[in-house]
């Protein structure tokens, strides 16, 4: 059981970060949980990273398929 009272720090917010913050939040519902990125978006695709620099996906905001 982890104490309530501990404040986990995560660094980094793509796939990994996200998914410590997610157990860590069914493991102890109350604990404190920070992340810190300097990315503009937590949690991004990276699978979707090369479509979008080979330029098959010509907008990052419209979902795909149409």
């Amino acid at each position: 059981m982890v104490n309530e009272n501990q404040h986990l720090l995560i660094l980094g917010g793509v796939a990994a970060g996200m998914k410590a913050a997610a157990k860590a939040r069914r493991e102890s519902p109350t604990m404190k949980i920070t992340v810190v990125t300097d990315e503009s978006y937590i949690s991004y695709a990276g699978c979707g990273m090369p479509y979008f620099i080979g330029d098959v996906i010509k907008d990052s905001k419209k979902t795909y398929p149409p």
